[in-house]
């Protein structure tokens, strides 16, 4: 199946710029959509604007192309059949809308013709004018290729023609799943139709918002997550690419290292917080523009290498390069505290977890209030650090420690008793919607 992007609508009566072509969060609405549908395995996609315009071909170099087949085709072109003529039917994306990617996907594992609906919408999301009362056009559709030329009418667009298309499959936004694994908390799917600056500044809030992740540590949440905003606000208007900012994340990590191992302990730590901010930048910026790739799958394996190098080190450095010591002891079981509680959660993902698409962090309400204060590194780094301003930093790793035993315990009990436990897990929502 390919993909049409119908990028008709323009910003006013005098621009003939498609609203298709403007930018929310760095990225305009088409590219957003290209890289959207080749994350759902369409790499065929027309692009169809009103008139062969100069205008296009400005814009056709930020596409990016690569594994993807993009065509420009013009309004006269659709409503001739040629568009079509090569497909049964095809997926209608509408160029002014933006639709997250778990949108598309829906509309695509649904039985022919269907179209996306919203049957209770957003007060902030700009509807385009529907006939009579009911669900609202939500900017996505399977259409079977006779029917497309019909939509494109001289004056009007697919979202006020679909009584054309009879009898479709409507999938409501509400009705789908509001758990979303990857962010590992409930929340409504976004879409929204975009006609005006005003509806431009909603939307990139809204896509900001929408690529929080859930269950994480009272750090990540309270302190991290606001300064996160503030600065991919910012960043996704810039060339910098989230993986550019895992390598300078990574660096800085090891400077860390490096400081402790000097014995500035002070500046290790302070600088140590500030890598937990920007562990989270990265990954917040690939999800908002769409720019997820394999390095990115591996953020989790390089944040292991250069965490385990602290506790190392501190051990190292405190003992005196005495590996007898109990100090050093202690920073080489807390590497071990973590492998346990690592272990505990993939035992509990494998078994239970799985089959229901919730994690330990996130199984119930109880598991999500111990994700927020377990033994993990932003705690671990508070807790080290608040000691050595009103101690030591040796106590702050017993401290430590004795945090991520406790961890370790408490989510190994959890685990046996969900696994003890046949049931499914009672539904519950941890952000409001």
């Amino acid at each position: 199946m390919k993909a049409i992007i119908l990028a008709t609508a323009s910003q006013d009566p005098v621009s003939p710029e498609p609203i298709a072509f403007t930018k929310a969060c760095g990225v305009t609405l088409l590219e957003r959509h290209v890289r959207a549908l080749k994350a759902c395995g369409i790499d065929r996609v027309d692009v169809v604007v009103k008139d062969d315009d100069v205008l296009i071909n400005d814009h056709c170099k930020d596409l990016t192309q690569r594994g993807v087949s993009i065509r420009f085709r013009t309004l006269e072109q659709l409503r001739r059949h040629l568009v079509v003529a090569d497909t049964e039917s095809a997926l209608i994306v509408l160029g002014d809308y933006v639709v997250e990617t778990a949108l598309i996907e829906a509309v695509l594992l649904a039985e022919g013709d269907s179209i996306l609906v919203d049957s209770h919408p957003p007060v902030d999301a700009a509807q385009a004018p529907q006939p009579g009362h009911g669900p609202v056009f939500a900017g996505v559709g399977v259409v079977s290729g006779a029917k497309i030329p019909a939509l494109a009418t001289r004056d009007q667009s697919l979202a006020s023609n679909l009584e054309t298309l009879g009898d479709v499959r409507q999938i409501d936004v509400n009705a789908l799943p509001s758990f979303d694994p990857a962010l590992r908390r409930d929340r409504r799917r976004m879409w929204m139709q975009v006609a005006s600056a005003a509806d431009v500044r909603v939307a990139e809030a809204r896509l900001i918002e929408g690529v929080q992740k859930g269950s994480l540590d009272w750090p990540a949440q309270v302190l991290h997550a606001p300064i996160e905003n503030w600065a991919i606000a910012r960043l996704c208007r810039t060339s910098i690419t989230p993986n550019q900012l895992t390598l300078i994340t990574n660096i800085v990590a090891w400077a860390v290292t490096a400081l402790i191992l000097t014995g500035h302990f002070m500046s290790a730590l302070l600088l140590a917080a500030v890598v937990g901010v920007m562990d989270g930048i990265d990954g917040k910026l690939a999800r908002l523009k769409l720019m997820t790739s394999r390095i990115g799958k591996l953020e989790h394996l390089f944040d292991m290498f250069f965490e385990y190098s602290w506790w190392f080190a501190l051990g190292w450095v405190l003992s005196q390069g005495d590996p007898s010591a109990p100090v050093f002891a202690v920073g080489m079981a807390l590497i071990v505290c973590n492998f346990a509680d690592t272990a505990v959660a993939g035992v509990f993902w494998f078994f239970k977890g799985r089959k229901h698409g919730r994690r330990l962090d996130n199984y119930t309400p109880f598991d999500l209030m111990v994700r927020k204060v377990s033994g993990r590194r932003n705690i671990y780094v508070w807790i080290i650090l608040l000691t050595a301003l009103l101690s030591s930093v040796e106590l702050g790793l017993w401290m430590a420690l004795a945090w991520g035993v406790v961890t370790v315990l408490v989510r190994g009990g959890r685990t046996f008793m969900h696994l003890r436990d046949r049931r499914r897990p009672v539904e519950f929502e941890f952000v409001v919607r």
